[in-house]
Formats: structure tokens, C-alpha cells, sequence
């Protein structure tokens, strides 16, 4: 117990402290907080418990239903559908494009099956709410771009792109570890997808309408939200355990139907609900990210480093084409859309979330997905974090700037 109280102490205070010193010249705290977490791991210093190195998957399961959470309460799901076309593409297209790059490029350059090739796609898909959130946010607060909703876009996008990605992710782990294939088995992504959402709504309707009466409860709506968001992953793991096989549940998807329910129902007063979450996040991003890098096998990336660098450039190459699609038909200008292009490139939460998952499911005997999701966060979280601030100011443009070019 005393070591796994050490292991605590030392992931978060030096990894909140590493995290914050890097925001404060722009940095992502979380690429630090993932080389703090290698130079601890057991395959260096070796400073971290085993059993805290254990209950790192119950630590990530725990984050990546904080994430959804989050997105769920500040997802507004009629904007989304008022703004067009592109926002909604951009919720699965890119991903799209970037999945199917990898599966084909992972398989012959990294030499892993094509359904592991298709779960690494899957993990480096993701864009990551961490690095473009608050940066969106930012522009949006400075009237920046905002003309022609682009920070709205993107924001949006990124929330739906994550849980498509994880079901993604999760459909092609069930078939890597199912001892027989079978066609009827594929009818688990439907009917995973389908249950989700109905417990989602289900919950979400009756939580939400159960919040008019608990105005001041503050305390009590947090407790009620993660619990129930505890019981999707209990009820996901019971289902599993009975096997069926044409029948599965999708925790994360009610996870995030139940929060967006939520916000629908009670839109003016779920922002406090909202804001404790985002402080949950905060200890557990750097707890996240710190074991992250703690689980990496250097000697996997020292191997296949420079495989790894170019299927994840590979995979962006096709990413970028697949953003820019978004906006045919649109009124933005070519500035505009190459902005969209980098906003839509950082790597980092849900590659923490789930690219150790494989791994302890003995589908990545040799850490190549893992590696390669940790490599890219390294790259492309600093690299696009600075590129998305850089450019912000040169390729768009605010409504001030729209008046003084008409005249």
C-alpha cells in the first residue's frame, strides 16, 4: 500500500508541476507529463509501483469516461446540425480516411496483421480535445474566426470524432480477440451502437428531468452522473461475460448520449456539473499520461522509430485531404480551410485512453500500437499546439478585420 501511495504522490505533483511550467511557453503539459512518465517507468528509474502499474487500465477506463462526460455537457448537438454539412462530415470523415491509410500502410511497414493495423489506425485517428478545446475556445472568446463558425466546427467535430473512433477501436478489438469469426458476429456493431444510444437516452431523460428538482444540489448531480457513468462499463462487462454473439453494448457511446441528453434537458444549469468535471480531469489527465509513458517498451521504439514516424505522417497525409473534403461547397476561402487542416491534426487523449489496451489484452504482444499512439503524441501535440496558435492570427480573420477589407 506504501508503494502504491509513493507512486501516487510522485505522478501528480511533479507531473502537475512539469505540465504546468511547459503551458506557460505554450508547450502541451501532457508531452512532459509522458517523458516524466518513461524516465519513471519500470523500464528506467523503475519508481512506480506494480500496483499501480496494474490498476492502469482502471485509471484509463476512469479518464476516458471523464473526457466523454465532459464533451457530453458541452456538446450542443443543435448547433451542430444548424452549422452544415461540413461540421457533420468532419465528425467522421477524416477518421475515416486516416483508418483505412493505416490499416494498409501499418500492415507492411510495421509487419502487424491488417486487424491490428486497423485498431492502430483506429487509436491514431483520434484529434485530441486536450490540445484543440481550448484553443477553439480561446478564438471563440477573441471573435476570431467565428464569422463562419470555424472554431465551433472543429470543436464539435472533435467531440463526435473521438467517440467514433473509440467504437471503432473497440468493434475491431472484439474481432482480434474473438477465438472464432463468424458473420453473425458482425452484427455487434449495430446492436452496440443501438443499446448504447438507447441507455444513453434512457438514463439521460430521466436524469435530466430529475435535475429540475436538485437545483442546489451540486454535489449530489456530479455523484449522480459518475455513477451512472460507472454502471454503463459494470452492465458493458456483464454483457461481455455472457458472450452472445450477436449481441453486444457499447458503454462509452451511453456514456456520451447520457451526457448530451442531460444537456439538452437542463442546458442553462448543467455548467457547474460541467466545471467539476474539468477539475476531475486535471488530476487524472496527469495520472493518465504519466503511466502512459510509464507502460512504453523503449526498446520497441528504438526498432521500428523511423516505420513508426512515417506511417503516422502517412496517416495524416490522408487526414488533411479528408478535412479540406469538408469544406468543399463552403464559403471558406483557401486560408480558411488550411487552418481547419491543422486545427484537426493534434494527437494525445484518447491516444493515452486506449492505446495500452491492446496490449493488456494480449493483442499487442510487442507494444507496436502503443509505441507508435505514444510517438505520435510526442510529434504532433507540441507541433500542432504551436501551429494552431501561430496561424490562428495569420489565416483567419474577425469581423473587424471583415469591415476594414470591405470599405
Amino acid at each position: 500500500m506504501s508503494g502504491f501511495i509513493f507512486s501516487l504522490g510522485i505522478i501528480i505533483l511533479p507531473g502537475f508541476i512539469i505540465g504546468w511550467i511547459l503551458s506557460k511557453i505554450k508547450i502541451p503539459g501532457l508531452a512532459g507529463m509522458i517523458l516524466f512518465g518513461i524516465i519513471i517507468g519500470p523500464y528506467v528509474l523503475n519508481l512506480i509501483s506494480k500496483q499501480m502499474l496494474d490498476l492502469s487500465d482502471q485509471f484509463r477506463q476512469i479518464a476516458l469516461v471523464i473526457i466523454l462526460t465532459r464533451s457530453g455537457l458541452n456538446l450542443d448537438v443543435k448547433k451542430l446540425l444548424k452549422i452544415g454539412h461540413s461540421a457533420i462530415l468532419m465528425c467522421f470523415l477524416p477518421a475515416s480516411f486516416e483508418i483505412a491509410a493505416i490499416t494498409v500502410i501499418g500492415h507492411f511497414l510495421l509487419g502487424i496483421s491488417f486487424v491490428e493495423s486497423a485498431m492502430l489506425g483506429a487509436v491514431l485517428s483520434a484529434v485530441s480535445p486536450a490540445v484543440v478545446s481550448p484553443r477553439m475556445i480561446n478564438l471563440i472568446n477573441k471573435n476570431i474566426g467565428t464569422d463562419k463558425q470555424i472554431p465551433q466546427v472543429i470543436l464539435a467535430g472533435a467531440s463526435f470524432d473521438d467517440i467514433y473512433v473509440v467504437v471503432l477501436f473497440y468493434s475491431f478489438l472484439n474481432i482480434a480477440t474473438s477465438s472464432s469469426f463468424s458473420a453473425l458476429s458482425l452484427l455487434k456493431i449495430p446492436t452496440s451502437l443501438i443499446t448504447g444510444i438507447v441507455v444513453g437516452v434512457v438514463f439521460g431523460i430521466f436524469v435530466g428531468k430529475l435535475f429540475v428538482f436538485l437545483t442546489k444540489e451540486k454535489v449530489l448531480k456530479v455523484i449522480l452522473i459518475f455513477g451512472i457513468n460507472v454502471l454503463f462499463l459494470y452492465f458493458e462487462y456483464l454483457i461481455n461475460q455472457m458472450n452472445w454473439n450477436a449481441f453486444s453494448y457499447n458503454a462509452l457511446i451511453s456514456v456520451l448520449v447520457f451526457n448530451i441528453t442531460i444537456f439538452i434537458i437542463n442546458k442553462e444549469k448543467v455548467k457547474e456539473t460541467s466545471d467539476t468535471f474539468n477539475y476531475l480531469w486535471i488530476v487524472f489527465e496527469i495520472i493518465l499520461f504519466v503511466l502512459v509513458g510509464a507502460k512504453l517498451q523503449v526498446k520497441t521504439l528504438n526498432s521500428n522509430i523511423l516505420q513508426m514516424i512515417l506511417t503516422i505522417f502517412i496517416g495524416l497525409f490522408f487526414r488533411a485531404i479528408a478535412v479540406y473534403l469538408c469544406f468543399i461547397n463552403t464559403n471558406l476561402n483557401i486560408k480558411e480551410r488550411i487552418f481547419c487542416v491543422i486545427a484537426f491534426m493534434p494527437k494525445a487523449t484518447v491516444q493515452a485512453s486506449i492505446g495500452s489496451v491492446a496490449q493488456s489484452k494480449g493483442v499487442d504482444p510487442n507494444g507496436v500500437i502503443l509505441a507508435t499512439s505514444i510517438l505520435s503524441i510526442l510529434i504532433t501535440a507540441p507541433l500542432f499546439a504551436f501551429l494552431i496558435d501561430f496561424t490562428s492570427k495569420r489565416l483567419l480573420i474577425t469581423p473587424k478585420n471583415i469591415s476594414k477589407w470591405n470599405i
